[in-house]
């Protein structure tokens, strides 16, 4: 019973809202069931017992409150039920916890990017601006094989009837990799030093190096796969693996100003098999540059959810 109830106990450095809030109540229940609960459903007076089969068959007699592993509902729940078989708790299974979405911290600026969203610390919000701005966030899974859903809370600084853009970029570095990554885009026209680095203005899963001093061209390069290209009398070159952008969201808010929503779309769902456990996964929501909307959009709360497909 023991090793039953381990599986519902919290693990070291997951979050304290987690699983581990059931920690006491498991606590108590396994020192209550220690060498006395019957395993043979003889359930006796005074006895706090544990038993284990589908729902219909608790036991509704016992005269005493006892633990039941409940296998009717699908995965199946921890339940502490009174003596006449009447729930008291419920415990949900590890695998329904580790579905559950988890509060993400709060996204942060770029202090060396003009498109970096701002701190709004009087909402105690990341503020977009329609103008590509960007804030950016990490995670580590805690599952194989899931898709990662970014959900947010949101608002718009203005009300009108207009839609709004925004994209998840994303890059995974699996566990020993150097955490090399580039944020800042490609612009025309602007004079670049041998060594800079820069993503293209949709990230394409590439980052690149001037290795050739010059001004870009007024139009963006065709960026390559590997190899270098020409972009007015620079040179750029393909150094190694860079954020990728998924397609980007149209969203309606609501037409009044600082009227929260809430925004849950596979838009902004990292594919299935891209990060694992023992990742790290560095993420940005980008703001669409002069979407239809003025009003900035300011987000209030971020979670993260796992996605089984």
């Amino acid at each position: 019973m023991g090793a039953l109830l381990d599986q519902y106990k919290m693990r070291p450095g997951e979050p304290r809202w987690g699983s581990g809030k059931y920690n006491p109540a498991l606590d108590a229940i396994e020192a209550s069931l220690g060498g006395k609960a019957p395993l043979n459903g003889t359930w006796y007076e005074g006895a706090f017992a544990v038993g284990a089969g589908p729902g219909a068959e608790a036991p509704t007699e016992a005269g005493h409150a006892y633990a039941w592993l409940n296998t009717t509902p699908t995965p199946p729940a921890l339940e502490l039920r009174d003596g006449a078989g009447a729930v008291l708790a419920t415990v949900a299974t590890r695998e329904w916890l580790d579905l559950r979405p988890r509060q993400l911290s709060g996204l942060l600026a770029d202090p060396v990017s003009a498109e970096s969203a701002r701190t709004d610390s009087d909402l105690g919000a990341a503020r977009f601006a329609n103008s590509g701005a960007c804030g950016w966030g990490h995670f580590e899974p805690w599952l194989d094989d899931a898709a990662w859903r970014v959900q947010l809370e949101g608002m718009m600084s203005t009300g009108e009837a207009a839609n709004a853009g925004l994209s998840l970029w994303y890059q995974v570095f699996g566990l020993g990799d150097p955490v090399i990554l580039v944020k800042r885009r490609w612009q025309a026209s602007q004079a670049y030093s041998l060594g800079d680095t820069r993503i293209p203005t949709s990230p394409n899963g590439s980052y690149y190096q001037v290795t050739t001093a010059g001004t870009s061209g007024a139009a963006e390069p065709t960026w390559p796969a590997s190899g270098t290209v020409s972009d007015g009398t620079a040179v750029w070159t393909r150094m190694g693996p860079g954020l990728i952008a998924l397609s980007a969201l149209s969203l309606t808010p609501p037409a009044t100003a600082y009227d929260r929503f809430d925004l849950d779309s596979a838009s902004l769902q990292i594919p299935a098999g891209a990060a694992a456990i023992g990742d790290r996964v560095h993420f940005a929501l980008v703001r669409a540059k002069d979407d239809a909307h003025a009003g900035d959009l300011l987000v209030n709360e971020l979670w993260l959810c796992p996605v089984e497909v």
